[in-house]
């Protein structure tokens, strides 16, 4: 297992009720058509222990936002203006990968998808509501742990008609020059070996080559675009409310607040002060190519106390929170802290 829940009796009673529920249900909320849930997933994945009695709403600076307190005070949720990613507090859970490291995150964040981008007073209106009143208590997988659903070895799901959406990631094919190396190109609807379409690009179907792979903007997009609805571009200089298809294009366009602009070398690892779990990190992992070529998920501080995330990679054929060919942290002088450049939460 890649994710283990730490929860008191009471909970664990009911999440093992609600799981068992939510194994016979079908997957259409994670079709690319964006088709809704049944009326039964909608009850399963409502666990109810947290009241939306008594709430209060915080601003917050750097970046602007809003934080959400319960009555004695515990934080339940973290928003962004402009931003679409939400960070709930739910039970303890811990993402681990231990054929590839012996780091592991505890972390009680739930990484969420608005169904808009947060703006200051957007409490009031009944979008947000309706939202905030599901996902308080929404314990299906988040952002965090659909990401591990596609590490190495990771067990394969399919939709009620036979699509396997989630499992064992290649990160791209074997080159053409023996150099052992993989090629780039897996984008989501590659590795679901489905044609989407999208604003920008109308017809869009799979690469045969690049099957059940995930280059690491394309495991960003599987995981925010195709299983958490955030709307997604064809193409890599398109702006607007969605995801470009590259990194570079993630960097420059991406809806959403900059926390750490690219500047040419690594940021002090003091601005991870202003990180949440799930905001992307971009790196500079071939500094000879112009723009940044590299992407990963923030995870938080690992059990060895350092800054870890996931991402695809390479090294290991696929997306990761491991340490091979170079640990998945931003702390000290390794691959990626050398080349670490920026962060954005989208």
């Amino acid at each position: 297992m890649n994710v283990r829940r730490q929860v008191g009796p009471a909970v664990a009673i009911i999440v093992c009720l609600v799981a068992l529920v939510v194994l016979g249900l079908s997957q259409n909320s994670l079709r690319a058509d964006g088709a809704g849930e049944s009326e039964s997933t909608a009850q399963a994945k409502k666990v109810n222990d947290v009241s939306l009695e008594g709430l209060t709403y915080e601003r917050v600076k750097n970046p602007a936002g809003t934080v959400v307190r319960d009555d004695s005070g515990k934080l339940i949720a973290h928003l962004t203006d402009t931003a679409r990613t939400a960070v709930l507090t739910g039970p303890k859970r811990t993402l681990e990968e231990p054929r590839n490291t012996d780091a592991r995150v505890v972390t009680n964040k739930y990484v969420r998808v608005l169904p808009k981008p947060f703006k200051k007073g957007a409490q009031e209106e009944d979008w947000f509501q309706e939202w905030f009143a599901e996902a308080v208590n929404d314990r299906s997988p988040d952002a965090l742990e659909i990401g591990t659903q596609y590490f190495q070895g990771a067990e394969s799901k399919y939709d009620e008609n036979g699509l396997r959406y989630a499992g064992d990631a290649d990160f791209g094919p074997l080159k053409d020059d023996g150099s052992g190396l993989r090629d780039v190109g897996g984008d989501f609807n590659d590795y679901l070996e489905i044609t989407v379409s999208h604003p920008d690009k109308e017809h869009d179907p799979p690469e045969q080559r690049d099957a059940n792979s995930l280059d690491c903007s394309g495991f960003l997009r599987i995981v925010y675009g195709y299983r958490l609805g955030y709307p997604m571009f064809g193409k890599n200089e398109t702006k607007g409310d969605g995801l470009q298809r590259t990194v570079n294009g993630m960097y420059k366009y991406a809806p959403g607040v900059t926390l750490v602009k690219d500047k040419g070398s690594p940021p002090p690892i003091s601005v991870t002060k202003k990180f949440l779990p799930g905001d992307v990190l971009f790196f500079d992992t071939h500094p000879a190519e112009d723009g940044l070529e590299h992407s990963a998920i923030y995870l938080g501080v690992d059990s060895q106390g350092k800054h870890r995330f996931m991402s695809s990679r390479d090294a290991v054929n696929g997306p990761t929170m491991g340490d091979v060919m170079g640990p998945s942290i931003i702390d000290g002088h390794g691959l990626f802290a050398n080349n670490w450049r920026a962060a954005h939460r989208l």
